[in-house]
């Protein structure tokens, strides 16, 4: 297919749709060349060069393409791994944007695995990024869908240590495994039910909302106070409590502390749009919401009851 090329914008990067056609950009600091690969219904390529360079962000503007087009990058330059650079032009890159994305995706997907009840069935590889080529049962594959790439393990380390953060949070508090079913009722007199489950509004879900097919968001309440199961001596478990704030929408949405859990303070300790669990997570008491971005997953960990000190 015959494209024509103007220069373009550098700003905003990633791929940008006016109405009349899309301007690429994309930043890369150390590259010598960019080829924008386009596709059509068949898969037949088309590579355009991007030759305008403005502060490290290479970009162009291809009139008459809109959204549903497929397309990716081949950058090219020095391929040192020991300096970090990894520049292949035989491998398709995909938009910055995108890869972020699907990143923080593999990070909600891993969060709400680890986080939830029985046993975690993670396949070897998950930890670090191992797709399969989205085939879930590769076992008559002997090539590269089913091998393991170990240097998938340097490229995906912030996503392993995550998992290990992940597997470390769950292994220290037993209210994620617990070893019998939920009552939805208070079992030790704690006031509260085990579990909980909220509307963003920080109202309780209705039994029609559960029915709702376009719910995208979601709050769930792990009571540690009202683990059921004794331990191994037959002594009570008592561990942390946990908020769970999910948000499938592609917008940001605010997110309300239930009434009945604002007289706790609440400390943030995961938000899968970062790439590690936070160190410095910000706190949140009575009323104050609590934003969760788009296509993500906020974890609120209760570290104490409020008292008349605490300032809004």
């Amino acid at each position: 297919m015959y494209l024509s090329l103007w220069p373009g914008r550098p700003y905003p990067l990633g791929a940008n749709w006016d109405g009349k056609g899309t301007n690429f950009a994309l930043f890369l600091e150390h590259a010598t060349k960019v080829e924008l690969c386009l596709f059509d219904q068949k898969g037949q390529e088309t590579r355009l060069e991007l030759k305008e360079v403005t502060n490290f962000t290479w970009h162009g503007y291809v009139p008459a393409i809109g959204p549903g087009q497929r397309y990716g990058f081949r950058v090219h330059g020095l391929f040192a791994p020991q300096k970090g650079h990894r520049f292949n032009p035989n491998k398709l890159l995909d938009d910055p944007k995108v890869l972020r994305l699907r990143r923080q995706q593999l990070r909600n997907f891993m969060t709400t695995l680890m986080l939830s009840q029985g046993v975690p069935m993670l396949v070897m590889g998950d930890e670090m990024g191992r797709s399969q080529r989205g085939n879930n049962n590769p076992y008559c594959q002997d090539n590269e869908v089913s091998w393991l790439d170990w240097d998938l393990q340097e490229e995906n380390e912030a996503l392993l240590d995550f998992t290990r953060q992940l597997i470390d949070l769950r292994r220290r508090h037993p209210v994620f495994r617990r070893r019998k079913w939920f009552q939805g009722r208070a079992i030790h007199g704690s006031g509260v039910h085990d579990i909980l489950w909220f509307n963003p509004d920080g109202g309780e879900m209705t039994e029609e909302q559960w029915n709702v097919g376009f719910t995208k968001a979601i709050a769930i309440f792990l009571n540690g106070e009202e683990i059921a199961s004794p331990g191994p001596r037959g002594e009570r478990i008592i561990d942390e409590s946990f908020l769970l704030f999910f948000n499938a929408h592609y917008e940001m949405l605010e997110f309300h502390i239930p009434e009945r859990l604002q007289d706790w303070k609440w400390l943030t300790i995961i938000d899968t749009t970062k790439p590690r669990f936070v160190q410095r997570g910000k706190r949140y008491i009575n009323d104050k919401p609590v934003q969760v971005e788009a296509r993500s997953l906020v974890v609120l960990q209760r570290i104490g009851r409020v008292s008349h000190d605490d300032d809004d």
